[in-house]
Parts: structure tokens; C-alpha cells; sequence
């Protein structure tokens, strides 16, 4: 009897592989979703108060079973020792008992599970609030996917066209946050043209009402909720998408086998889709990934603007309950939908490009220096390494003198000759030169602003500090009114806010002695009222100096019809404020019409109407000491109001706007500057030295891509510091390890195959300056235009944070504009444009250096 052996089935190989693949990509992402938590739980933990959170659910737990009934028999002191005693052993169950290190990994675990007590409340409010995001997140995912790529397509077969035209021109403009579109769809098509119904579900923060995320299950009615922010997601991330996946058809649409198949007269919609969309979908897929990244994580202000009961909801509520242990089970949802979207993605890639295997390997590169001590005394001699005794040494020099300089004409010719050439491309870039003079007018902005309105200047003004009785300088504005330039687009002419004051050397005073000590003074406001509306308001400020004899004020008011209306008496003791509009004595005084009204309306005509013409406000003082004096200041305030308006704190948003412009360029230079710099050092020092170098830099790469970075910006800004600088440090420190790292590694290890490189290390030259001086300057062409595109992400950044209100109280930013207009349901009332205009500065921000850094690209791009 003949033994064969058996034939290995064929068939199963690919499956092994596949499973193979699938079962160790799957525990990478499991080990990298654990650290990164487990970092973040360090963050939460470091000050106690995920303890705190458990020790306040133990001791509910304890009141609600005493409350319950329980002990009820027994005296006060057994009762007391038995509840300490429970307490006591509940602490231990929770492991509260033991060292922080040891908790803080069961805490890990639990969090894992997410198993944080309380018998699952917050487990089941996550998975209740879950779907609702995974709705709408995940299908307008799907939506973006789709019609970016046929879009792209089509922009693709015409270059140069309306449509290429037309996706240049839109891509920087809706490089905004998802969340700013949001607010511009209702305020334009809700809320000035009211084409569209306002959004039920729209609350503004939540601040009207408690957010409800997480409370119901979803139901399909909820799909018509979904109308603006599904838009709000797919026009932020659409055109983005189509830019980038366009240049990628164009250049596939430029190879060989396109024209082959061509000339092989095969249809163009068969050569796009086996020739040319084929071929790009794997760099279409790793884009995608960054990009659904990034969607996931805008999901979190969106839903809190729109109210959607998804779980940025119900983070903004754990935000208002300062909720740790809620905050915590929501970056690990967010970390797990990180992770399988990564991993998703991941395999689809694998599936689709023929050229990445199914098979996961550990590193075993070892640097060059492991590898020349490995092949040292053996016969083998590397492949950089030469025998230098075959060179011979230059004889010394017997003089040291020192090389002749050059003339600073020829010194500065070879520094202006760069420089001109670079000019010349950039004046050649029509995008590149008004994405630098915006640049520049916002540089020219902030320096004004810093020269004419310090910061300490700007705060005290902001906050509406008090100055001797007076909120400082916004006394004089009107509440919640429009710009001036308002009056422009409509027929009637709204009021501005009218000033006057004795103090004025031109107006008219009589002067009588009434006795040694007594004197009148008659001051005569006059003024014209051309105006088609009433004033706001009409309040008179009195502050008096006297000894003993308190002084008086006679008011009487003339209109241009003849009538004389006598407005009262007032004593004036220190400081006195009057406000005519709501004196309750003059009203009665007038047979109970409005005071406001009686002073402009002509008497019995109907309807209404305002007497235009010129008015005069007769203020008689009466003081009875030789010193004695009374400073008049009385307003008119206006329906209109600068150029900007006013808030409902009767507050100009120039300051915080143009403050803004400081803050915005500060923080995202300083941002992109650090984060560029370190990421390249880091990019260079992983592909150069290799080994468990490159492997531990793109290890804590991938960790950072798992772990939410605006979910660990909030907890860092409400748990330890509100500081914007402590914030923008844990960004930076985050976007170190982001998607720059690895674009600039891509290039390190494409420049150090080069020749170049290797004749450096065959004749010796140190890894160090090899790194400086051929490494580092390859990399200057992207990482330039890199930092330019990188800044208005940490702008946009800021800006959510503060629409979040979770920023530095202090400083007047344009996110604080946007975040207190809704707070004070600005949309609601009509005052949209306090909403817009930050909106409008912040979209000119973002597509100024866009567009400047696109244009930097280009010119720098080596050849």
C-alpha cells in the first residue's frame, strides 16, 4: 500500500491570508484603542475626579437604599457605623483602595466595557444616543463619498472649464467646520430669506432648554431633522474631496495606458472606470480615511447646535453637569468608531490594490549602525561602508588664512536672486497674490489693534467692568440693534443714537445769579430728527458736586410743532440716572401715553406720525452753593448703531472682532509653526534612523488618529485650565503625530534612496548633517505651503471651542462672538449679523491661506 501525502488545498490559502490579515490588523487597532485610552483616562484621572465621580455614585447609592427603608430599625449610632462600613466596602469593590497606577488600568478596563456603574445608566444613554449619530454621520459619509468622485470626474475631463473653475473657487470658502455651514443654511435660508422652516429641532446649545440626546430610541421621522445638518456636512466636505480627488484623475487621465485605451477607441466611460478610477481609488481610499475622520469628530458641534440626540448632545450635557465619567465613555465610543472606520477603510484598501498584501510584519529593520556592527570582522563588507586607506589625506595647509568674502553686492545678489524669482512665480499666481494681500491686511488689522486698543483695554471693555457707576463705554450704546448701514436697504430711516452733554463748549447757556449763593443755568440741547422710527430709549446721567445743598434739575422738552412738555423735577444727590422712557410720574403726568411717544408722535393724528424737524431738550440747574456744579449727559439711543451693531449687553463686537484678528493669527501661526517644525524633526529622525524609532513615531501616530482631539481639548480646558494657551498646547501636541507627520516620513523615505544620499554615507558624512542638509531641505517645498493650509485649522479649532464655550473666559475671540449671539438666541431675534460677520471673517481667514499656501505649492514644488 502507497502512501501519499495530502494536497494542500489552494483554496484556503487566500482565506488564511485574508483571516490572517483580518485578525492581526484587528489587534493592532485593539492595543492602539487601549493606549490611547488608557492616555486619556490619565488625563481625566490625574486630579481625582473620575474617584469623585465613583464615590458620588456609591454614596447615591447608599441614600437611595436609606431612603428606601433600609437600617430604619436601627439606632442612629449602629446605623451610622453600618452605612461607613458599607461605604467602606463598596470603595474597595470599586477599587478605590488601591495605588492610582493600579486603579487607573481597572478603571481602563471598565472603560473598555464601558462599564462605569450606576447600574449601566451611562452605558445605556450612549448606546441609546448612538445610532442617531451613526445615521447621520455614516450616511452623509456615504453621500459625500459618491458624489465627490463623479463630481470629480467630471471636473476632470475638462480642465481649465467652468467646473474646475468653479471647484477652485468654492474649495477654500467652504473650508470651514461643518458646524458653521450649519449656521449659515438656517441663518439664510430660515432665518433672513425664510425660503426653508426652522429647524425644530434647533436650540442653539441647548441653553433654552436640557438637551435631550441619548433619551429616545431613533425612529425614521427623525430623518426630516436631518435635512440642514446633513447639508451643513456634505458642503464643508464635498469640494474638499472633489479638489483633491480631481488632481489625482487628471494625472492618471495623463498616463500611457489611458491613451492606449484611447487609441484602442474604447468609451470614455469605460476608460474612467477600469483606467482611470481604478488605478486612484487606493489614494482616494487614504484620503477618505482622514476625511471621515475628521467628519466623526465635527459631528460633536453640529448635533449640539441642531440639538440632534446623538451623542455630541449628549457630551455637551455631561459639558453642563461637568459629568468626567460621561465625557470618558464618550472618547471611548468615539475611539472604537475611530478604529473600526480605520480598519474599515484599511481592508477595503487592501481589497481593491493588488500590490498590498494581506499580511501584517513587524518591523526588522535595524539602523546602519546595528547593521555595520553585525558585518564587522566578517568578509562582507557593506554596502555604504569603504576602505578609506585608498585615500590619501590633502596635505596640510602652511597658511591659515582665512577665505577671501565675498563683496556684500555679490552677497546679496545670491540672496535676491531666490527671491526674485520666487516674487516673480508668486505675481504670476493671481490665487497666490490675493491670498497675500488678505494675509496682510489681516497683519496690518492686528498690529492697529494692538497699538490702539490693548489687550488689557480690550478684556476690561469686553467683560463691561464697571467705572465709577457705568458699565465702561457701552453705556452709551443701545441694546441689541442693527449696523447703521442698515438704513441703506430700507425705506424708513431708522435713528442712530443721538449724545449730548453740557460739557460741550458750543452749545447755547444762559447763566443767571439768582443770590450770593443760588444760580440758574439754562442748557439748550438742540438737534434735528429726520428719522421714520422712534428712539430705543431716553435716559439722562446727573452727577453733582455740592456741600450741603443738594442741587435740581428742571427738564422741559420742545418740539418742532410749538409744544412745550414739562418733564419734571429731579434731585440731583452724587449721581442720578433718569430714564424718561419708563418713568412711571411722567407717564401718569401725561394721562398714561407713552413718554417716548407723546415727545415725537404729532397729538391726535391717525395713524401715528412722527413730527420731523428740530427739537430742543431745555435743562434748567438750579444749585444753591458757590461751588456747587451738575454734569448733564443725556442719550437718545438709537435702532441703529455702527458699524457692526450692538449684542444684548449693549456691547460693539468691533473690539472682540478685531481682537479676534490678533487671536486667530497668533494662534494659528504659533500653532502651525510649532506643530510643522516638530513634526518634520520627528518625520526625519523616524525614516533616517528606522528600527523601533520608526516604529514607536508611527505607533503614537496611529494612537493619536484613534483618540478624538477635540473630546481631550474640552476635558483638558474644563478639568485643569480654560487658558487658550494650555489648550492650543495639548492641540499642538496632538497634531505633532497627525496627518503631517506622516506626508513628510512619505518623502523622507522616497529622498533617502536617492543617490545623493548614498555617496553622503559612503564618504563618511554624519547622520546629523546628512539629516540638515539633505534631508530637512527636500522637505521645505511641503512643509511651507503645509503650514500655510494648517492655520486655519487651528483658527477654525479656537473656534469651535469657544461655540462650545469652553474656552478662555477673558479673551474676546470670534468664536465668543458667535457662541454669545446664539447663547442670547441672536438668529431668533433678527440679529443675524452677529452671527455672520465672524462667520464671513473667519471663511476670509481660512481661504486666504488656503489659497496662499495652494499657490505655494506650486511654486515650490521641485521639479
Amino acid at each position: 500500500m502507497n502512501y501519499q501525502e495530502p494536497v494542500p488545498d489552494k483554496r484556503a490559502e487566500p482565506f488564511a491570508r485574508v483571516l490572517r490579515y483580518v485578525l492581526s490588523k484587528g489587534l493592532l487597532l485593539f492595543l492602539t484603542v487601549v493606549a490611547g485610552l488608557y492616555l486619556t483616562i490619565l488625563i481625566a484621572n490625574v486630579g481625582g475626579y473620575m474617584d469623585e465621580m465613583v464615590r458620588g455614585q456609591i454614596l447615591n447609592t447608599v441614600t437611595g437604599m436609606l431612603r428606601g427603608g433600609w437600617l430604619a430599625d436601627e439606632v442612629p449610632e449602629v446605623r451610622n457605623q453600618i452605612v461607613n462600613e458599607t461605604i467602606a466596602q463598596m470603595e474597595v469593590a470599586r477599587g478605590l483602595d488601591r495605588p492610582f497606577l493600579i486603579r487607573t488600568f481597572y478603571t481602563l478596563i471598565n472603560a473598555l466595557r464601558l462599564d462605569f456603574g450606576g447600574g449601566g445608566t451611562i452605558r445605556q444613554m450612549i448606546l441609546q444616543a448612538l445610532p442617531f449619530t451613526l445615521v447621520l454621520v455614516g450616511l452623509t459619509n456615504l453621500i459625500v463619498f459618491i458624489i465627490s468622485i463623479l463630481l470629480a470626474l467630471m471636473v476632470s475631463r475638462r480642465r481649465g472649464g467652468v467646473g474646475d473653475w468653479l471647484v477652485a473657487v468654492l474649495t477654500p470658502l467652504t473650508a470651514m467646520p461643518a458646524w458653521i455651514h450649519g449656521i449659515l443654511l438656517v441663518s439664510i435660508f430660515a432665518g433672513i430669506l425664510r425660503i426653508l422652516p426652522w429647524p425644530v429641532s434647533t436650540n442653539f446649545l441647548g441653553l433654552s432648554g436640557p438637551i435631550s440626546g441619548g433619551t429616545r430610541p431613533f425612529q425614521w421621522a427623525d430623518i426630516r431633522s436631518m435635512l440642514f445638518p446633513t447639508l451643513a456636512i456634505v458642503i464643508g466636505a464635498l469640494f474638499q474631496g472633489i479638489y483633491t480627488w480631481r488632481s489625482f484623475f487628471v494625472t492618471f487621465r495623463d498616463e500611457d495606458f489611458v491613451e492606449l485605451a484611447r487609441a484602442k477607441g474604447l468609451v470614455n466611460a469605460l476608460i474612467e472606470r477600469r483606467y482611470v478610477l481604478r488605478p486612484v481609488l487606493p489614494f482616494v481610499i487614504t484620503n477618505f480615511v482622514t476625511l471621515a475622520v475628521s467628519l466623526w469628530q465635527e459631528a460633536i458641534p453640529l448635533e449640539i447646535f441642531f440639538n440632534w440626540p446623538g451623542v455630541g448632545s449628549l457630551f455637551a450635557a455631561s459639558i453642563q453637569s461637568l459629568n468626567v465619567t460621561m465625557m470618558v465613555g464618550i472618547v471611548v465610543v468615539f475611539a472604537y468608531l475611530l478604529a473600526i472606520t480605520t480598519f474599515l477603510l484599511d481592508f477595503v484598501y487592501a481589497a481593491i490594490d493588488p500590490r498590498v498584501k494581506m499580511e501584517i510584519n513587524l518591523p526588522r529593520r535595524v539602523s546602519r549602525w546595528r547593521r555595520f556592527r553585525q558585518n564587522k570582522g566578517s568578509d562582507k563588507q557593506p554596502a555604504f561602508c569603504v576602505d578609506r586607506s585608498s585615500f590619501e589625506k590633502p596635505a596640510a595647509s602652511p597658511s591659515k588664512a582665512k577665505p577671501k568674502r565675498l563683496p556684500l553686492k555679490e552677497r546679496l545678489a545670491g540672496f535676491w536672486g531666490p527671491a526674485g524669482d520666487f516674487l516673480g512665480k508668486l505675481r504670476r499666481s493671481p490665487s497666490g497674490v490675493i491670498g497675500l494681500v488678505m494675509i496682510l491686511i489681516m497683519v496690518g488689522v492686528s498690529i492697529y489693534t494692538i497699538i490702539s486698543v490693548p489687550m488689557d483695554d480690550a478684556i476690561r471693555f469686553w467683560r463691561g467692568q464697571n467705572d465709577e457707576g457705568h458699565n465702561t463705554g457701552w453705556y452709551h450704546n443701545p441694546i441689541a440693534v442693527p449696523p447703521a448701514w442698515f438704513n441703506l436697504f430700507q425705506k424708513e430711516k431708522l435713528p442712530p443714537t443721538l449724545i449730548f452733554t453740557n460739557q460741550d463748549a458750543a452749545l447755547q447757556k444762559d447763566v443767571e445769579q439768582l443770590s450770593e449763593e443760588a444760580t440758574r443755568t439754562v442748557v439748550h440741547f438742540s438737534f434735528s430728527y429726520p428719522y421714520d422710527a422712534l428712539p430705543s430709549e431716553i435716559t439722562f446721567y446727573f452727577k453733582s458736586e455740592y456741600q450741603e445743598k443738594i442741587p435740581m434739575v428742571q427738564m422741559a422738552w420742545h418740539t418742532p410743532d410749538g409744544r412745550v412738555i414739562e418733564l419734571g423735577n429731579v434731585l440731583v444727590p452724587g449721581r442720578e440716572d433718569f430714564y424718561l422712557s419708563v418713568d412711571t410720574n411722567l407717564k401718569r403726568k401725561l394721562g398714561g401715553n407713552d413718554p417716548t411717544e407723546t415727545l415725537f408722535y404729532a397729538p391726535e393724528v391717525e395713524p401715528a406720525t412722527i413730527v420731523k424737524g428740530e427739537y430742543e431738550l431745555e435743562m434748567t440747574v438750579y444749585t444753591f452753593e458757590p461751588e456747587s456744579a451738575v454734569d448733564i449727559e443725556a442719550i437718545l439711543y438709537g435702532q441703529v448703531h455702527g458699524l457692526l451693531g450692538t449684542d444684548g449687553r449693549r456691547r460693539d463686537p468691533m473690539v472682540a472682532l478685531l481682537w479676534g484678528t490678533v487671536m486667530a493669527l497668533a494662534l494659528g501661526l504659533a500653532g502651525a509653526v510649532v506643530t510643522n517644525i516638530l513634526s518634520v524633526l520627528l518625520a526625519a529622525a523616524s525614516a533616517w534612523f528606522g528600527g523601533w524609532l520608526d516604529a514607536l513615531i508611527r505607533w503614537i501616530a496611529d494612537i493619536n488618529l484613534i483618540i478624538p482631539k477635540l473630546l481631550v481639548a474640552i476635558l483638558v480646558s474644563l478639568l485643569y485650565s480654560r487658558s487658550i494657551w494650555v489648550v492650543l498646547g495639548v492641540l499642538v501636541v496632538s497634531n505633532i503625530f497627525g496627518s503631517a507627520l506622516k506626508s513628510y516620513r512619505a518623502v523622507f523615505m522616497q529622498v533617502k534612496e536617492s543617490g545623493y544620499i548614498e555617496a553622503a554615507v559612503t564618504y563618511g558624512a554624519p547622520g546629523r548633517r546628512i539629516v540638515w542638509h539633505y534631508l530637512l531641505p527636500k522637505v521645505l517645498p511641503v512643509a511651507v505651503p503645509q503650514m500655510m493650509i494648517m492655520i486655519p485649522g487651528y483658527i477654525f479649532m479656537e473656534a469651535t471651542l469657544a461655540f462650545l464655550g469652553v474656552v478662555d473666559p477673558k479673551l474676546p475671540t470670534w468664536g465668543k462672538v458667535i457662541y454669545e449671539s446664539l447663547r442670547g438666541n441672536g438668529l431668533l431675534s433678527g440679529q443675524w449679523y452677529l452671527v455672520i460677520l465672524p462667520i464671513l471673517l473667519l471663511a476670509l481667514t481660512g481661504m486666504a491661506f488656503t489659497i496662499f499656501g495652494h499657490a505655494l505649492e506650486k511654486i515650490l514644488k521641485p521639479e
